[in-house]
């Protein structure tokens, strides 16, 4: 049998994200070019979500941790995230809002 292994996608220029072994990064139309978040963890089950700028080195790139929290509230949180996320910013009152932060801070 084939293991079928989605490593991102994207959906036009609205949306993207990218799995990797440590993390899941994501972006969305109305952010400054190369601004994404992350939800990043390591083996004890420590997590965090922070936004950052590619600007070239993986190892070397500005981040602004938002939280750090255990995996376990995750694992219980995880059925709302998905629609208080899309329910709430993607709309485009929301999007302006943040793009005008997200500018003052990398740009």
């Amino acid at each position: 049998m084939t293991e079928l292994k989605i490593e991102g996608f994207s959906f036009g220029d609205f949306f993207w994200t990218e799995v990797k072994k440590n993390r899941v990064s994501f972006s969305f139309q109305g952010l400054p070019k190369g601004v994404h978040f992350t939800i990043a963890w390591n083996p004890s089950g420590k997590m965090n979500l922070h936004v950052s700028k590619n600007i070239g080195d993986d190892n070397n790139k500005p981040k602004i941790v938002i939280a750090y929290f255990d995996r376990s509230l995750l694992d219980t949180v995880s059925e709302y995230l998905s629609s208080i996320f899309f329910g709430q910013y993607f709309n485009p009152s929301h999007l302006k809002s943040i793009r005008g932060v997200f500018e003052r801070i990398f740009n």
